[in-house]
């Protein structure tokens, strides 16, 4: 049997990683959320998660920065950085 592909919703807003992990197990994703990087790279230790969505600003630290560490806990994954922040300048890293 096929095991279903995870994702790891980083963001420090409760609405946001509540609405995101149902339209994730609706589409029959594994979906785990927590709110900070700290929790992040903790959950990424205890298991494997296919792709993590990382917010660009979380309480404590920056999503790039958490980018950065999960690429040393598990190269393997993939890491998507989202905003609610419409600005062109937040996705391009110097």
């Amino acid at each position: 049997m096929k095991q279903r592909p995870s994702v790891l919703v980083v963001d420090d807003d409760a609405m946001i990683r509540k609405t995101v992990s149902q339209i994730l197990k609706a589409k029959g994703y594994i979906a785990e959320t927590v709110e900070t990087g700290k929790q992040a790279v903790a959950a990424s230790k205890r298991r494997f998660f296919n792709v993590t969505l990382i917010d660009v600003q979380l309480r404590d630290m920056e999503g790039t920065a958490l980018i950065d560490r999960l690429k040393e806990t598990e190269p393997r994954m993939i890491r998507i950085l989202v905003t609610g922040h419409p600005s062109i300048d937040s996705a391009i890293e110097p």
